[in-house]
């Protein structure tokens, strides 16, 4: 992030409805996500960095399982003006906040993020400069660590076993 400039990265949740498919940064970040939980973040550069949840009684269920100490729910699932507040409370107001997904997302054409979330950063923070950081997480992500890469190859021979397996039964007309 200081590399980039970056004072700090905010996540919103991709994507419409009330699925979390959109929220695949911020279940690789801090182990909150699944079951439609709708997720956004905060990392200052400096600080700890900060989870805002919709709906009210998420942040007593991902608490066990998640490392962030600062989990938040927001007003009204208002994620924007969420992470805008936590902004001000970091004084990052005139800061440089990268935004996964801004201008566009992978294989897509325009950025799937809420325009409404997206507005309220903008309004709430008139004098911050809001970047696209699609590139810099992508970079971070694809870096693996030993415990990832046994995962991911335990992953591909359970994946392999299951198509052999359906090779070996499958026929004609099933």
């Amino acid at each position: 992030m200081a590399t980039a400039g970056i004072d700090a990265l905010a996540l919103l949740p991709a994507g419409v409805g009330d699925d979390d498919a959109g929220c695949a940064n911020q279940r690789y970040l801090s182990q909150v996500g699944g079951n439609g939980a709708r997720l956004a973040m905060l990392f200052p550069q400096t600080g700890e960095p900060t989870g805002v949840l919709a709906a009210p009684d998420e942040p007593a269920y991902w608490r066990p399982t998640s490392w962030l100490d600062d989990l938040r729910v927001s007003e009204a699932g208002r994620l924007g003006r969420a992470l805008a507040g936590r902004l001000h409370e970091l004084r990052l107001e005139r800061g440089t906040i990268g935004i996964p997904s801004l201008t566009s997302a992978p294989h897509a054409a325009e950025s799937p993020l809420p325009i409404g979330a997206v507005n309220t950063l903008q309004t709430e923070l008139p004098h911050a400069r809001l970047i696209d950081a699609t590139d810099l997480l992508d970079a971070q992500r694809a870096i693996k660590s030993d415990e990832e890469i046994a995962v991911l190859a335990h992953a591909a021979t359970v994946a392999e076993r299951g198509l052999n397996a359906l090779a070996y039964y499958v026929q004609a007309g099933m």
